[in-house]
């Protein structure tokens, strides 16, 4: 494989992580996957901070973060190609 296509097919790689985390941080806050898998295994003590929606939205701002980035990268607007 030469440079220049594996060099794209990392970047592909990368942007769909981005894309996949990106949708799982924006979405999961806001299911009961949050409550089963994330608030009620956790210890008692931290049970208010990870249920409080301003946490939530917190989380799924990350997502947000991570679906930009995914953009940015498989639109070929990284940093770099500018």
């Amino acid at each position: 494989m030469s440079e220049k296509r594996s060099g794209r097919f990392l970047q592909l790689l990368l942007g769909l992580y981005f894309l996949e985390a990106g949708l799982l941080l924006l979405l999961a806050p806001w299911s009961t996957f949050w409550v089963r898998r994330v608030v009620l295994p956790s210890p008692v003590s931290l049970e208010p901070l990870l249920a409080a929606p301003s946490f939530r939205g917190f989380v799924a701002g990350l997502g947000v973060l991570h679906l930009v980035l995914a953009a940015r990268v498989l639109l070929g607007r990284a940093e770099g190609s500018a």
